[in-house]
């Protein structure tokens, strides 16, 4: 099955870690998504939000990472409900708070795996990793990115798929 952007793979592989998103917000942050700009555009750049998290998918013959960058607002917010009850050190808080963005992509794209079509080949998710002082990332030829942009009403994040152009005449998986 490929996974390029002339078929529907790519864009339901897409819009299933997006609806995982906006479904891992409302039910365990209680935050609503106002807006969704799900439009899968391939773009040559995207400019970073002010937290980014990156975490890969290991197939064979292909790769896919992942990144969810967030407007500050946003993830303070999510750290603050995602943390509720607990009490944590001023100096830990920023720590904690890249450990919650590690937390949460880790569920989601964990959770979109079984949706990814398998032919008794396994799929490896490499650890959360943390992007620090980035304002953007761009692509060489070899590779395209995907953005589709939530908004809530403390601010944006953008989820990011990186793949090889390889993957439009590859076998996804």
């Amino acid at each position: 099955m490929a996974i390029g952007t002339n078929d529907m793979n790519f864009i339901k592989f897409m819009g299933s870690i997006t609806n995982r998103t906006v479904d891992f917000l409302k039910t365990e942050i209680k935050m609503s998504v106002t807006g969704i700009q799900n439009d899968c555009k391939e773009v040559p750049d995207v400019k970073l939000n002010d937290l980014t998290v990156l975490i890969s998918l290991v197939i064979p013959k292909n790769n896919i990472s992942i990144s969810f960058s967030f407007d500050q607002s946003l993830i303070n917010e999510i750290f603050e409900e995602y943390c509720l009850g607990l009490d944590i050190d001023t100096e830990e808080a920023n720590e904690y708070m890249k450990e919650t963005a590690d937390d949460m992509i880790n569920i989601i794209v964990g959770n979109t795996i079984p949706n990814i079509p398998k032919n008794k080949s396994a799929i490896h998710m490499t650890p959360p990793m943390i992007i620090s002082n980035a304002r953007s990332i761009s692509a060489k030829k070899s590779i395209s990115f995907f953005v589709n942009e939530l908004s809530t009403i403390h601010g944006s994040m953008k989820i990011i798929c990186a793949i090889s152009n390889d993957m439009y005449s590859e076998k996804f998986i």
